[in-house]
Parts: structure tokens; sequence; C-alpha cells
């Protein structure tokens, strides 16, 4: 079956939106971002969720340097807005 790793526990933003964007998939959740961008590169999961910006709208840079060091497995397809209030 098809399955998408994200950042956090059940009811975080990041559950929040892969719930909504992927209902019928597999949800597997991470304890960190190198976990869920190496459940994508290993092919344990075939999809990824994590955080490109946080509230204040800064760059996470953790989120980029996970994609640059998996840049032969892990690709960018879409991004997903989340409006955190």
């Amino acid at each position: 079956m098809e399955s998408v790793a994200y950042l956090g526990p059940a009811h975080s933003f990041s559950h929040d939106l892969v719930v909504a964007e992927y209902p019928k998939i597999n949800h597997v959740p991470c304890s960190s971002l190198h976990e869920v961008v190496e459940s994508v590169a290993s092919g344990a999961s075939q999809r990824g969720v994590i955080p490109f910006y946080n509230t204040t709208r800064k760059s996470i840079e953790e989120s980029q340097v996970e994609l640059v060091t998996h840049r032969d497995k892990v690709f960018v397809t879409d991004v997903k807005p989340l409006d955190v209030r």
C-alpha cells in the first residue's frame, strides 16, 4: 500500500495536512525531518511531507539540508500551503 511519511504525531499540523491531502493512503508518523526524508529515500514511503517555512515565514534549514543530502533519491513534487493560526 502506498504511504506518506510526515513529521509529528497524530493531530499535529503536518498530520492534519496529510489527512486532508492524502486521505486514502497509509500515514506514517516520524519523529524527525531526517526520518521523513530517509523513509522516502529508502523507498519505505512513496511520499513525504516536511515543512519549508515556519509560522514567521522563515525557511527551515534542516529541511533544505535533508533534501540536498538525499538529492539523488528525493524530489520536491508539490508545495501544499497550511494556514497555521
